[in-house]
């Protein structure tokens, strides 16, 4: 595989507790997780206490952005559909728990159980009290999860998280890695598709979040359009 400097970064350096990519849309951050990070993690906790959790917005979001394109690389031998009644997955010969986090009352899917891994797509808009409550079910040393979004609020709680977590503890450890990106972070992307994206957002909260990957408000925005080096003159 052919990665961008962005992926091998996270490639190298996500060994951490939380390894959360947020950023703008169109960077490869699902595409480097169903290529190369949930098999080399399957691989790594093979046979380890815990289970495995596949999270996302609903089954259909996940089915969408993660299982059919990995299934497209792998084959259905190693990658199946998600069965009914039971919401697993088959995934490398491990059964992965399918769930969506869009509602609180998924948070009944987690209750008592211990998690060893978590791949969760979307994570910024699942539901709050989901998240809270899957953070209580790493609970063994080996515990790992993976997450991937896109920014929204600077005051929503899953930055208010990461914050958290990039303060450390009391001893100072940091159990969280956390890359950033923007559109410009994938040189493989069509320069056209990249500057109409630059035209039809600009001026908008969209154009910060989805082209630059910034934390920043959508409402109450005022001046959003104004730029100083163009509409400042001593």
């Amino acid at each position: 595989m052919i990665l961008t400097d962005k992926q091998i970064e996270y490639r190298d350096n996500s060994t951490k507790r939380w390894n959360i990519k947020v950023g703008a849309t169109g960077t490869g951050k699902t595409w480097l997780d169903y290529n190369y990070v949930i098999p080399k993690r399957v691989t790594q906790l093979k046979g380890k206490e815990g289970l495995n959790l596949l999270v996302g917005v609903t089954n259909a979001t996940i089915e969408r952005n993660v299982l059919e394109p990995m299934r497209e690389i792998y084959g259905e031998g190693l990658v199946s559909s998600i069965q009914k009644g039971s919401n697993t997955v088959n995934l490398f010969g491990e059964t992965f728990h399918v769930i969506g986090a869009e509602k609180s009352n998924a948070i009944n899917r987690i209750r008592g159980i211990t998690a060893k891994y978590v791949y969760g797509d979307e994570f910024v808009d699942w539901n709050k009290d989901f998240f809270t409550m899957l953070t209580t079910r790493l609970r063994t040393e080996h515990s790992i999860a993976d997450l991937t979004g896109n920014p929204k609020s600077p005051n929503h709680w899953a930055k208010e998280f990461i914050d958290n977590q990039l303060k450390g503890d009391d001893e100072g450890n940091i159990r969280i890695f956390y890359q950033t990106s923007t559109i410009y972070d994938n040189p493989t992307l069509p320069k056209e598709f990249v500057k109409a994206q630059e035209q039809e957002l600009y001026g908008t909260a969209d154009y910060q979040r989805l082209l630059l990957g910034q934390w920043v408000m959508s409402e109450g925005q005022i001046y959003s359009m104004f730029k100083r080096d163009r509409h400042v003159v001593d």
